[in-house]
């Protein structure tokens, strides 16, 4: 993305068409973003955080006590954590041979 000017809450970006499996407005419902067009020839758009076009505040970490003082730990906590909505986008790693490249 090329930051192309904003207006302090918002911004103007080049997204590129590929992006997320060529699902722009996919990538923005994952990534909690308000998109608007500005120019679809030019593949701008005007970015917002949703929470701001929402007016909420944002929820970006939630804690979960796994062990509390003089208590056993409590690991299936962890079991019953929603997956995340954003799926792995990242280019397979190339293969190595099999030979561990840290070594």
């Amino acid at each position: 993305m090329v930051n192309k000017g904003h207006t302090g809450t918002t911004a103007v970006a080049k997204i590129p068409p590929w992006l997320y499996g060529s699902d722009i407005l996919g990538y923005a419902e994952a990534a909690q973003l308000k998109l608007r067009s500005v120019d679809a020839s030019q593949f701008l758009w005007r970015i917002e955080a949703l929470e701001r076009y929402q007016r909420r505040t944002a929820h970006l970490v939630e804690r979960i006590e796994i062990a509390a003082p003089g208590a056993p730990a409590q690991w299936e906590a962890l079991n019953r954590l929603p997956a995340s909505r954003v799926g792995n986008t990242a280019p397979p790693r190339p293969s190595t041979g099999g030979q561990d490249s840290r070594a």
